[in-house]
C-alpha cells in the first residue's frame, strides 16, 4: 500500500529549494518583527500594522501549501493531530454560529494561520540537526527580546520617571520612591503590555536554561546569563502570575526529573547527580521568590485579603471569569464565537461587579476565554493539549534531552500564568508556543516512533486501511480557501486604510493656524472616509462610533445642529452592530436630551441596564426624565446616582440657580431614605458600618450635623467625627478659626489629605509655605504640578474661609469630561481618537483632589451591589 515515494519524500527540485527558503525567511522575519517591534500588540491594530499582521499569519499557509505540493508535509502524530482537528472544527463552527459571525471569521482566519504554522514548523523541526539550529535561533531571538525589553524600559520609562521624581523632590521637597504600583512604570517593552512581556519571559527563561544545559564550554554561560537577565526583566514587569507560574513550572520539572531512572547527561556525556539538580532548582526557585517579594505586590495582595478586602486586580479577574462562565453557559456547545468577548462583555457582566472591570476585550483567563468563546470544544482543546503534554512528558522522561525538558517546563509555566490572562492573540507568544509544541512532537517521533511510517505527508495515505485525499487536491483546496480569505479581507483592509486617512485629516482641525475653509475640508474628508469605511465593513461598529463621537463633539463645540443630527444618526446605526455596548447608548441618549427626551430616556435606560454602577449614568437618566416633566421619577434616578456614587454629592451645589434647584432637597431626602432602607436590610456588620459612614457624609454635607454625628459615632468614622467637631466649634465661636487634630487622625488619612489639612491648620505658615503644601498634596495624585491660576483660586478660598466646612464646601469647581480610557485598544483599532463622555462633570476641586476618603464610596462590594439592584429595577419598571 505504501510505495517508496510515500515513505521517502522525493528530493526537492532546484526550484523547490529556492522557493522554500524564501517562504521560510518570510515566516521567520514576520515572527521576529512581531516579537521585537516596539508596541507591536497595538501596532497590529493600526494601519498599516494590520497588513503586516495578516501577512505574518498567511505566509505559514503558503508555506504549508508548498510543503504539501512537494510531498514533505508531516502529521504531528501520537494523537496530537486529533486535537488539531477538533480545533479546526471549533473554528469553523464558530464562524457559522457565533453571535457576531463576521468577527468570528476574522479571528478564525488568524487561528487557522497559527495551525498552519504548527504544521510548517513540524516539518522544519523533524530533522534533529535542524531542530537544534532552529531552537538555538529561537534562543538568540529571546536574548534579543530581553535586551530590547530592558533597554527600552530603562530609557523610555525608568529614567524619565526617576528624572520626574528628582524634579519633584528638588522643587517641592517631597521624595517619592520609584514604584511599580502605577501600571505606567512596569515594563511594557517591546510587546506593549507588561503582562505580554511577562508571558513571553515565562516561555523564554526555561528554554534559555535548557540551551545552557545542552551547550558545551563557555557557550553555556551565555545562555545562563540570558536566563538571569530574563529574571531581572521579569522583575521589571512586576508580574505576580509570571513569577509564580515560572516557580510552579520549575517545581513540576523537578518532580518529573526525579522520576527518571537514569540521570540527566551533560554535553560531555557525564551524568548529572540528582542532588545537583535539586540544588540548582532550589537556587532558581529562591531567586524567583526573592524577586516576587521584592516587588512588594504579593505582600500588598496578602494584606488586603487578610483584611477582608478584595484587591482591584483580583476583583477584575473574578468578574472577567464570571463573564466567561456566563458566555459559555449561554451556548455550552459552541460558545458565543471567537472574538466576541468585547462585543458581548457588557451583556454577560454580572450586576454585582459594581464599578470594577466595566469593559474588557479579553477575559484575562485562557480557560474562561476558550469556554466563553468556543464552549465545550474550546475548553476540551485546552484540557486535551495539557493532558497530552503531561502524558508525553512523563512517559518520555528518561529519553528526552535537557533542552526538550526545558520546553515542557516553559509550556507548563506559561499554562499556570495563562490562568490569569489571555495572550494567544499575540504573535510573539503564540509563535513561541507553536515552535515549542512542534519541537516536542518532532522529538517524540525520534525517540518513540509509533506503528506508522516516520514520514506521513499531509494529505496522503494515513494507514493501510484508510486514506484521504492526495497531496495536490488538498493543496489546491487550501489554496482556494486562502484566496477566498484574501478576497474577504480586501474590503476590511481598504476600510482600515481609508479610515486612517480620515483620522489624519480630523487631527489637523485643532491647528489654530488652519483657515475656516481648510477646517471644513478636513471635516468633510473625515466624514466621507468614515462613511466609506462603514459601507465597506458594515458589521464593524468602530467607524460609526468614531464618526458619531467626533461629529457630536464638533456639534457641541461649534453649536452646529447639523453635526448633532448626523452624530445621532451614526450612533443609531452603530447600535445595530453593537447592541450591547453602553458607550453607544450613553452617547446617543445625551445627544437626544434637547431634541427627543423620550428617546433619550430609552437609550439611557438601556445604558444603565448594561453598566448599572457607572458614574453619571442615572444622573443623565434623571435629566431626561426632568425634560419629560416626570419629576418623581427624576428624583428617584438622581437619588440612585447620589446613593451609589456618593462622591458626586458636592456637585449638587452646581444645581443652584438652575431648573434643577427645586429638586435638591427631595433628592437628598430620597437618598437618605435609601441609605436607611439599605442599613435596615443589611445583615453584614461591615456593610452596615460602611452605609452609616456614607449616610453620615450625606447628612454632614447637606447641613444635618446631628444626624451626621450619630452616623459618625455609630460607624466610628474618625475623620468625619473630627470634621463635625470643627464645625461645632465654628458655630460655637465663629470668630475663632478651629484646627483639626492631625496626630490623632494620621493613620486613617491619605498623604495628600494630611498636606492639605496642614495648610489649613497653621495660619502661621506664610503664604508660600501653604501654597507649597497644597502643591505637594496635588502632585501626590497628579503627574504634573497644579496650574498656577488654579492654585491661586484654591489659596484664595483657603484664606477667606472662616471654617473648614466653608473651605471644603465652597471650593473652586472644575468641569471636565470623563475619558473613555483605552477605548481604541478595547475596540481593536488604534488609529482613531480616544473619546470622552459628552456630559460635563463638575468637580469640587478640594474634595476631589485632597479629601478622597472624607466621603466613603464603594467600587466593588458584591453583596451591597446585589441589594442595591432592586431599587434600580423598580425605577426601570416605572419608566
Amino acid at each position: 500500500m505504501f510505495n517508496k515515494t510515500m515513505i521517502h519524500p522525493p528530493v526537492p527540485t532546484p526550484s523547490q529549494t529556492t522557493r522554500r527558503p524564501l517562504v521560510a525567511v518570510l515566516v521567520g522575519a514576520f515572527y521576529c518583527l512581531f516579537t521585537l517591534f516596539p508596541d507591536s500588540s497595538t501596532w497590529m491594530l493600526s494601519y498599516p500594522g494590520v497588513i503586516f499582521w495578516q501577512f505574518a499569519l498567511l505566509t505559514p499557509v503558503v508555506a504549508l501549501i508548498m510543503q504539501i505540493f512537494n510531498g514533505t508535509g508531516r502529521w504531528l502524530r501520537h494523537g496530537l493531530d486529533w486535537l488539531v482537528a477538533v480545533g479546526i472544527v471549533a473554528i469553523v463552527q464558530s464562524g457559522l454560529t457565533a453571535l457576531f459571525p463576521q468577527q468570528a471569521r476574522w479571528y478564525g482566519i488568524a487561528a487557522l494561520g497559527m495551525i498552519a504554522a504548527l504544521y510548517v514548523c513540524n516539518d522544519w523541526l523533524n530533522d534533529r540537526d535542524r531542530r537544534q539550529r532552529i531552537l538555538t535561533f529561537q534562543g538568540i531571538l529571546q536574548l534579543c527580546f530581553i535586551g530590547v525589553s530592558l533597554g527600552l524600559w530603562t530609557f523610555q520609562t525608568a529614567i524619565p520617571e526617576l528624572t520626574r521624581l528628582q524634579g519633584l523632590e528638588r522643587d517641592f521637597g517631597i521624595a517619592f520612591p520609584f514604584s511599580f504600583e502605577p501600571l505606567e512604570n512596569r515594563n511594557w517593552a517591546p510587546i506593549g503590555h507588561q503582562n505580554y512581556v511577562a508571558g513571553y519571559l515565562t516561555l523564554a527563561i526555561p528554554s534559555l536554561v535548557g540551551l545552557g544545559l545542552q551547550a558545551g564550554g563557555n557557550k553555556r554561560w551565555i545562555w545562563f546569563g540570558g536566563a538571569l537577565l530574563g529574571l531581572i526583566d521579569l522583575y521589571t514587569t512586576s508580574s505576580r502570575a509570571g513569577l509564580m507560574g515560572l516557580g510552579l513550572g520549575v517545581l513540576l520539572t523537578i518532580s518529573i526529573l526525579l522520576g527518571r531512572s537514569n540521570p540527566i547527561t551533560t554535553p560531555t556525556g557525564q551524568g548529572l547527580p540528582k542532588k545537583y539538580l535539586i540544588l540548582g532548582s532550589g537556587g532558581f526557585l529562591g531567586a524567583i521568590a526573592l524577586i516576587l517579594f521584592r516587588t512588594g505586590r504579593l505582600q500588598g495582595f496578602s494584606t488586603a485579603i487578610a483584611g477582608g478586602y478584595v484587591p482591584g486586580e483580583l476583583a477584575y479577574r473574578i468578574i472577567t471569569n464570571a463573564v466567561g462562565l456566563a458566555m459559555g453557559t449561554h451556548a455550552p456547545l459552541t460558545g458565543t464565537g471567537i472574538g466576541s468577548a468585547v462585543h458581548v462583555y457588557e451583556r454577560f457582566r454580572p450586576i454585582w461587579a459594581g464599578r470594577e472591570a466595566e469593559l474588557a476585550y479579553q477575559l484575562h483567563s485562557t480557560p474562561a476565554q476558550l469556554w466563553g468563546e468556543l464552549g465545550i470544544l474550546g475548553l476540551g482543546i485546552l484540557v486535551g493539549v495539557l493532558g497530552w503534554l503531561s502524558y508525553v512528558w512523563w512517559k518520555g522522561r528518561d529519553r528526552f534531552s535537557p533542552l526538550t525538558h526545558s520546553l515542557f517546563t516553559a509550556l507548563f509555566a506559561y499554562s499556570f500564568q495563562s490562568l490569569t490572562d489571555y495572550q494567544l492573540d499575540n504573535l510573539g507568544i503564540s509563535g513561541t508556543i507553536v515552535i515549542f509544541i512542534a519541537a516536542i512532537a518532532a522529538e517524540l517521533r525520534s525517540v518513540e516512533p509509533d506503528v506508522e511510517p516516520d514520514v506521513k505527508p499531509v494529505g496522503m495515505q494515513a494507514s493501510k486501511r484508510t486514506s484521504i485525499l492526495q497531496p495536490k487536491p488538498v493543496a489546491l483546496g487550501i489554496t482556494g480557501l486562502l484566496l477566498a480569505a484574501i478576497v474577504w479581507l480586501i474590503p476590511i483592509d481598504r476600510a482600515w486604510m481609508i479610515s486612517k486617512q480620515g483620522f489624519e485629516a480630523i487631527a489637523t482641525i485643532e491647528n489654530p493656524e488652519l483657515k475656516p475653509d481648510e477646517r471644513t475640508a478636513a471635516t468633510n474628508t473625515f466624514t466621507q472616509s468614515l462613511e466609506t469605511a462603514h459601507q465597506l465593513v458594515p458589521w464593524e461598529p468602530y467607524y460609526l462610533q468614531q464618526l458619531g463621537w467626533v461629529l457630536g463633539d464638533l456639534g457641541q463645540k461649534t453649536s452646529n445642529p447639523d453635526f448633532i443630527s448626523r452624530s445621532i444618526q451614526a450612533f443609531e446605526t452603530a447600535r445595530e452592530s453593537a447592541p450591547y455596548q453602553e458607550f453607544v447608548y450613553t452617547s446617543l441618549g445625551f445627544l437626544q436630551l434637547d431634541r427627543n427626551p423620550k428617546a433619550a430616556t430609552e437609550a439611557l435606560k438601556k445604558a444603565t441596564q448594561l453598566v448599572p454602577a457607572k458614574r453619571g449614568g442615572f444622573e443623565a437618566l434623571g435629566l431626561s426624565l426632568v425634560l419629560q416633566q416626570k419629576p418623581d421619577l427624576a428624583i428617584d434616578a438622581f437619588a440612585l446616582e447620589l446613593t451609589r456614587n456618593p462622591k458626586s454629592l458636592p456637585t449638587l451645589s452646581t444645581w443652584k440657580g438652575t431648573p434643577l434647584e427645586p429638586l435638591i432637597r427631595p433628592v437628598i431626602q430620597r437618598s437618605d431614605a435609601l441609605y436607611t432602607d439599605l442599613i435596615n436590610q443589611a445583615q453584614d456588620p461591615k456593610m452596615i458600618l460602611h452605609l452609616q459612614g456614607c449616610r453620615g457624609a450625606l447628612r454632614w454635607w447637606t447641613g444635618n450635623p446631628l444626624g451626621a454625628k450619630a452616623d459618625a459615632e455609630a460607624s466610628d468614622y474618625s475623620f468625619l467625627k473630627a470634621v463635625l467637631l470643627l464645625g461645632e466649634q465654628s458655630r460655637t465661636n465663629p470668630k475663632q478659626r478651629p484646627t483639626i487634630d492631625l496626630e490623632a487622625l494620621k493613620s486613617s488619612l491619605l498623604p495628600q489629605t494630611i498636606d492639605a489639612l496642614t495648610a489649613w491648620n497653621d495660619p502661621g505658615i506664610n503664604l508660600s509655605g501653604r501654597s507649597r503644601l497644597l502643591q505637594q498634596a496635588w502632585i501626590r495624585t497628579n503627574p504634573k504640578p497644579m496650574d498656577p491660576a488654579l492654585l491661586d483660586r484654591v489659596m484664595q478660598t483657603l484664606q477667606t474661609s472662616q471654617s473648614l466646612d466653608d473651605w471644603l464646601k465652597n471650593s473652586p469647581i472644575r468641569t471636565s469630561r470623563r475619558q473613555r480610557s483605552g477605548f481604541n485598544v478595547l475596540s481593536r483599532h488604534t488609529d482613531g481618537i480616544n473619546p470622552e463622555d459628552f456630559a460635563p462633570v463638575p468637580e469640587n476641586l478640594i474634595m476631589q483632589s485632597f479629601m478622597g476618603n472624607l466621603i466613603p464610596e464603594w467600587k466593588y462590594y458584591p453583596l451591597l451591589e446585589i441589594q442595591f439592584q432592586s431599587y434600580r429595577e423598580a425605577l426601570w419598571a416605572k419608566i
